[in-house]
């Protein structure tokens, strides 16, 4: 398995997480998970993806196109 497809399955086991935390707790503690998860993997295009979808939840449209 190559670094990157190991990153890819981290990012991937942290955003499966970060559903039960939208599901639960709402899209702003799901956007902040999603932070943390950026934070540590900042080009994720996976996490990126996830905090766009958050963000639109939100209405924050304008946010989430960036």
């Amino acid at each position: 398995m190559s670094q990157q497809e190991v990153v890819n399955a981290s990012v991937r086991a942290q955003l499966s997480g970060v559903k039960d935390v939208l599901k639960n707790d709402g899209p702003v503690a799901a956007e902040r998970a999603i932070i943390d998860v950026l934070k540590a993997e900042p080009k994720s295009d996976m996490a990126f993806m996830a905090l766009a979808r958050v963000l639109a939840k939100q209405g924050r449209m304008e946010d989430a196109e960036r």
